[in-house]
């Protein structure tokens, strides 16, 4: 064993003596560069087949970025639309993802679709599509249709570095605008779109007195206003306590007058034909009850709002004396929908007995009673639903 000296300073600084001291040797290394000699297999090993899996080149251990690619359609696009029951000029453009006036700019010989040169669209009419678009039901949302690993590029440095999140891309369509045209007002726009004039006002309060043509404001063509999007659907029924539940005799009363004056028999039959809303609105005033629901362009635009106000009721089995009964906008009634009083009565196979105004043609003008079922053939459809009056 080797050996070290190390001075010994004693009492004596002339004399310097030196005393030998072990030295202290560190333990051998083990050899991290020589990797162990690989055993062989024997016979008696047992091997178990594992599945190949590819994965993407990541070179830090970090999770993979993943990338979500939207699906392509590569299918054949429509050049026409053909108009269905229940359709209007919006509701078209809604499907069609444009707007209203490309669809009218596409389809100019459709008085149907507003424009100022009036007219109605009729089931079976053949539409232009503007160009870039897809007729659709509804448009539907991207679809995923792979997934890529994209390899991470390692860091210059030691510190932990969390992945980037992934983005995705911003598909929230604008708000849909309408762009007033030359003759346009409140009422025409709200027809035309399919919505109340509270909705549109609410939905557009820089332009309410424009609109209104209060304060000295009025509205100009090219100017947009923003399109009301569609009202929730009707409550169920109307439970059990409700005040809407209470009959409204006098209702039933001012019709069957309104009926006198202006029924089949009488001096002047057609002054409500095509007219069924002022019909109903003119009774509820007469009654005591005008509401502001029924002071619309059409029955189509008061059912909306109805819904919109959360005060329409779906199910027909217990709605009251004097209720006011909403049907939808179809080619049977020229996209303006229908409505109708409720007489409290019904036919001895229990049909409800309704008091309306019609124009359907020369056989059913004037005011008069009509059998539920027999309104619900005229239509074309079944009622959205009922209101009372307020």
């Amino acid at each position: 064993m080797g050996s070290t000296i190390q001075p010994n300073f004693g009492a004596n600084a002339s004399r310097t003596t030196f005393k030998p001291v072990a030295a202290t040797v560190p333990p051998p290394v083990a050899n991290t560069t020589t990797p162990a000699a690989p055993r062989l297999a024997a016979a008696t090993d047992t091997f178990v087949s594992q599945p190949v899996r590819k994965q993407g080149v990541n070179l830090t251990g970090e999770p993979p970025v993943v990338t979500v690619m939207p699906a392509v359609d590569v299918s054949p696009k429509p050049t026409t639309y053909t108009v269905k029951d229940g359709d209007t000029g919006y509701g078209i453009a809604h499907k069609l993802g444009v707007s209203l006036e490309a669809l009218r700019n596409a389809n100019p010989q459709a008085g149907g679709l507003g424009g100022g040169s009036g007219g109605f669209l009729s089931i079976g009419d053949t539409l232009t599509v503007p160009s870039g678009t897809t007729p659709s039901q509804a448009a539907p949302a991207p679809i995923p249709s792979a997934t890529v690993a994209t390899p991470v590029v390692p860091q210059t440095t030691t510190e932990a570095t969390a992945a980037p999140a992934v983005v995705a891309p911003d598909t929230a369509a604008p708000s849909a605008q309408y762009t007033i045209v030359d003759g346009d007002n409140l009422d025409l726009i709200a027809q035309k779109l399919g919505v109340s004039k509270q909705a549109l006002l609410d939905e557009n309060p820089q332009a309410a007195d424009g609109l209104l043509r209060q304060n000295n404001q009025f509205i100009h063509p090219n100017q947009k206003l923003s399109i009301p999007g569609p009202p929730p659907p009707p409550l169920a029924e109307a439970p059990a306590g409700s005040p809407d539940l209470a009959p409204a005799p006098a209702m039933v009363a001012a019709g069957e007058e309104m009926e006198t004056a202006y029924g089949a028999d009488s001096a002047d039959p057609t002054h409500y034909d095509w007219k069924c809303l002022k019909f109903v609105a003119q009774t509820a005033v007469n009654a005591g009850q005008g509401d502001p629901i029924l002071d619309q362009p059409s029955a189509a635009t008061a059912l909306y709002e109805a819904q919109r106000q959360g005060r329409l009721y779906a199910s027909t089995a217990n709605m009251p004396e004097g209720a006011v009964v909403f049907w939808p906008a179809t080619g049977n009634n020229g996209g303006d929908g229908h409505v109708a009083i409720y007489t409290g009565r019904d036919t001895e196979d229990g049909d409800p007995i309704m008091l309306t105004s019609t124009g359907f043609n020369s056989k059913t003008s004037g005011v008069q009673e009509i059998p539920l079922s027999r309104l619900n053939t005229m239509e074309a459809a079944e009622p959205s639903g009922w209101m009372m009056p307020r």
